[in-house]
């Protein structure tokens, strides 16, 4: 079965795996399910080529399963491509300040986030501090959120000010505008500006706010003049805000998010202005109804008329120190080439070169620095996993010590000596992951050829292989230094068969 879907059984399917996988008896042993029985109804979807209809049909099999309880429309977009590719970029990208990860966390199903720091151990063990201290809840964001964002800055203000649900809905059915496809840059662009919101709402302040007093006339209308004020910041900027700067922490502005005490921003004071112009111009157009005239695209085109550019003069002057050129900016929004399981495999192979000679260098050089004191756990834990064999080397991981490297080489204390790896497993990978879904179903069709007959029994092996493989890079955000010996192998026997 290809890209099943569980519709209407969660609760069975995770209660057998926790039977099977989690739970025991009092004497260690695992509970059987051999007298267990689940009914099932399976529907077959054939795609027509069209996967717009594909996925509107799953959808509605998902509402027409439940029926029985309330859900929220957004709920049955969970398992949207976009969304789920969105989540996979950002459980792969932390911020690393002195060597420690900080993580966004998008939750794309509701509740999702407490779900993750319960399932860490029970409330207030150390476990859970860590946890809630690597995923700090000021900097999560769900997929009412999401549209929202993608509704400011394609220019629909009047859109996204409408009820959460519906404006949410709109912009999965694309509506008003296609969704774009999701790569590592564009989500830290997304993220990026979601933040500014973030912060502009927390400056819009509210009416009994004490570290943060409204700074417009109506505090009801608080979400509304947030909204506008982030699209016409986006549109004055060209879209070209260094939001990646942003993501990644830089000019106080995730800080002022997770501060309890007021923390300015160096981006404040622009914020400010564009937030006074912005509710000047809405109470203009609004008069009495200015939250239900919001929705209206006749607001967003008076904004957009009356917007006094010159009233905020002095803080729009500062932009540019938030700028990028414009062909970093088209650099950072194109569908990167290379994917990010290639980036994976490619740092992969040249910190395990010749005999880990990379991480044993980092390795020397933090045991004798004491500026990369930071970075001795890490070095020694990577080092620990390799040797285990069996252990995780994360996507995370993997990239911190390739970044702490090649900052190594800038400053001229490391060579870079790792330019070509001829026997590595990056080129191998580059035969299968640049698009896997359709190099996987070139291998399921050519192993079925006659002359490969003889082989069939050990190519079926290889190619369900190969799909776990890829699934538990996909789940667990790496692999263990067997898998990618295991998946070295099995690349290089389908190489040499000519399936790849």
């Amino acid at each position: 079965i290809h890209d099943f879907q569980v519709v209407n059984g969660g609760q069975t399917t995770a209660t057998i795996h926790y039977c099977k996988k989690r739970d025991k008896r009092d004497d260690g042993s695992h509970i059987s399910l051999d007298n267990v029985y689940v009914p099932v109804k399976i529907t077959e979807i054939k795609k027509d080529g069209n996967d717009l209809n594909y996925k509107d049909l799953v959808s509605n099999i998902s509402k027409a399963a439940n029926t029985q309880s309330v859900i929220k429309a957004s709920d049955f977009y969970a398992n949207d491509p976009l969304l789920v590719e969105l989540e996979r970029n950002v459980n792969r990208t932390p911020v690393v300040k002195s060597g420690k990860n900080s993580y966004y966390f998008f939750e794309r199903m509701s509740g999702q986030y407490n779900v993750m720091k319960n399932a860490q151990g029970n409330p207030g063990t150390r476990a859970i501090k860590i946890w809630e201290k690597e995923h700090p809840s000021e900097l999560k964001f769900n997929k009412i959120d999401i549209a929202r964002w993608y509704n400011c800055i394609r220019e629909y203000p009047y859109v996204a000010a409408e009820s959460a649900e519906k404006q949410f809905v709109g912009f999965m059915e694309q509506k008003n505008f296609d969704r774009e496809e999701m790569s590592n840059g564009r989500m830290k662009n997304l993220v990026g500006f979601g933040m500014i919101f973030k912060r502009i709402r927390k400056l819009v302040g509210t009416k009994t706010g004490k570290q943060y007093p409204s700074l417009i006339g109506d505090s009801s209308v608080g979400m509304a003049t947030t909204i506008y004020s982030a699209a016409m910041l986006n549109k004055i900027c060209e879209g070209r805000i260094d939001y990646w700067a942003f993501f990644n922490h830089k000019f106080g502005l995730c800080k002022s998010l997770m501060e309890k005490n007021r923390f300015d921003s160096d981006i404040d004071k622009i914020l400010e202005a564009i937030i006074k112009e912005s509710w000047k111009q809405l109470a203009a157009f609004g008069k009495t109804s200015v939250q239900e005239q919001t929705k209206k695209k006749d607001c967003w085109e008076f904004f957009k008329q009356n917007f006094k550019a010159d009233a905020i003069k002095l803080a729009i002057s500062k932009v540019k120190d938030f700028k990028v050129s414009i062909d970093e900016y088209s650099k950072r929004i194109s569908l990167e080439n290379e994917s990010e399981d290639l980036k994976y495999f490619k740092q992969v192979d040249i910190l395990l070169a010749n005999e880990n000679k990379v991480v044993n260098d980092l390795k020397s050089q933090v045991l004798n620095n004491s500026e990369l004191i930071a970075y001795k756990s890490s070095v020694s834990n990577f080092l620990s996993r390799i040797v285990k064999g069996d252990s995780l080397l994360t996507v995370n991981r993997v990239n911190n010590l390739y970044d702490l490297y090649k900052d190594l080489i800038k400053d001229g204390i490391l060579k870079d000596d790792n330019a070509e790896i001829s026997d590595g497993i990056f080129s191998l990978a580059s035969l299968m992951f640049s698009n896997f879904k359709l190099s996987l179903k070139t291998v399921s069709e050519k192993i079925l050829e006659p002359k490969y007959e003889q082989n069939l029994e050990s190519n079926v092996l290889s190619h369900d292989m190969l799909k776990d493989l890829k699934d538990k890079l996909d789940r667990e955000h790496g692999l263990s230094y067997n898998d990618l010996e295991s998946l070295k192998n099995l690349l290089l026997e389908l190489k040499k068969q000519d399936i790849i």
